[in-house]
């Protein structure tokens, strides 16, 4: 029943102007069909009469009817109806969804140490020339990094990146909270020259990586609200799982991160 409240609520407006018309029409309908009713001298115009004024006013009580009903349920039972129900609707994520694990930059291996066999000829003095034959290991090491000047300082990508604030924070779930399968991550993502924003998750399901947890970017900015909902992790490993809020900027520069630590359990632990 309530997902009946619910759809007048969030149509009443449409309801009203499709009433709004219905009754124009047949009130219109019901004084012709009086009037000819009052006009009509044989058997069969009055029937006919008869016909048409009863089939306006079965269709004024309907759509009289129907417009009462939404404006009950506007006064008397939307006060009383959970918030939850009347939040806008969001996007339902797949629960066959595999979470897309972001690439990571593989430490590349350094080669081995090559060594070079060294053969000299040495010569002695007061002796006649003969031939000394040594083998002489050298090893090459690691070419050292050419030291920056001392008024040099080095960028740093990490200063530019802030964290948690009321423009960019994961509201709900709240650290430390418990997640019962089934995961709506509440917040704002709404700063200065936004871009976009992605939501993340770490845990047992991801391998302790870094996976998305919606699968794509979302450019329309969020203030206090859903950031993403529905997400059904049933079938996922239950465990310690961190989420992560990442917004951009124009640039596909990251400016701000802001993560929370949850507790999932889900039937996948019994």
């Amino acid at each position: 029943m309530d997902r009946v409240y619910v759809f007048l609520i969030r149509n009443d407006v449409w309801i009203y102007i499709i009433c709004g018309l219905g009754l124009l029409w047949y009130l219109n309908e019901l004084f012709r069909g009086q009037g000819a009713l009052r006009r009509a001298m044989f058997g069969l115009e009055r029937e006919t009469a008869l016909r048409t004024r009863n089939k306006a006013l079965l269709f004024v009580f309907i759509f009289g009817a129907i417009a009462a009903s939404v404006t009950y349920v506007n006064s008397a039972i939307r006060p009383n109806l959970p918030p939850e129900l009347l939040r806008p609707p969001t996007p339902t994520i797949n629960a066959s969804f595999a979470p897309t694990i972001a690439p990571t930059e593989a430490t590349p291996e350094l080669p081995a140490t090559p060594t070079s066999p060294i053969a000299p000829t040495v010569t002695l003095s007061g002796q006649p020339s003969q031939s000394v034959t040594g083998t002489f290991t050298t090893t090459l090491g690691a070419p050292q990094d050419t030291p920056m000047p001392a008024n040099t300082q080095a960028p740093s990508t990490e200063e530019q990146i802030s964290g948690c604030t009321p423009d960019a924070i994961i509201s709900e779930p709240r650290e430390g909270a418990t997640v019962l399968g089934l995961l709506n991550v509440f917040g704002s993502a709404n700063t200065e020259d936004f871009g976009y924003y992605e939501i993340d998750i770490n845990g047992p399901q991801t391998n302790q990586r870094w996976a998305s947890l919606v699968g794509r970017r979302i450019v329309q900015p969020v203030q206090d609200g859903i950031l993403a909902g529905n997400v059904n992790l049933s079938p996922w490993a239950a465990g310690a799982y961190e989420i992560r809020l990442t917004i951009s900027n124009q640039d596909e520069q990251i400016t701000h991160q802001c993560s929370v630590s949850i507790l999932l359990r889900t039937g996948a632990e019994e």
